[in-house]
């Protein structure tokens, strides 16, 4: 399974097409990860980083944080970790959001068995 995102691209539809989660990935971390993008799609880096830190804790809150990999666990923590700065002033870089974004994809592609 890949997931990534097409930097070349660049607009905002581009990023929705490259960026849609499957409907076998809860509904919460759907809607969360869904408006984390329209945060970013529309400029609010900060509001996608703590929307994103939600979705990270709703993948933890689950339960299926067991069956992370010792990697997968490092990108959702430094997700919350950013989201967390970032909701208490700290900066996002506008760029480091769509790397967030597609980590996250990524590893809830992979605990839901998405192909």
């Amino acid at each position: 399974m890949r997931f990534w995102l097409k930097f070349e691209l660049g607009g905002p539809k581009e990023l929705r097409d490259n960026l849609a989660l499957s409907l076998s990935v809860p509904r919460k971390i759907r809607v969360l990860y869904t408006e984390a993008k329209i945060c970013f799609e529309s400029g609010a880096y900060r509001a996608s980083a703590v929307m994103l830190r939600a979705a990270a804790e709703r993948v933890s809150d689950s339960g299926d944080r067991k069956n992370l990999t010792v990697k997968q666990l490092k990108i959702m923590r430094r997700i919350r970790t950013i989201g967390n700065d970032t909701a208490h002033g700290k900066r996002v870089s506008p760029e480091a959001i769509p790397i967030l974004l597609s980590d996250f994809g990524s590893v809830v592609c992979s605990i839901y068995k998405v192909d």
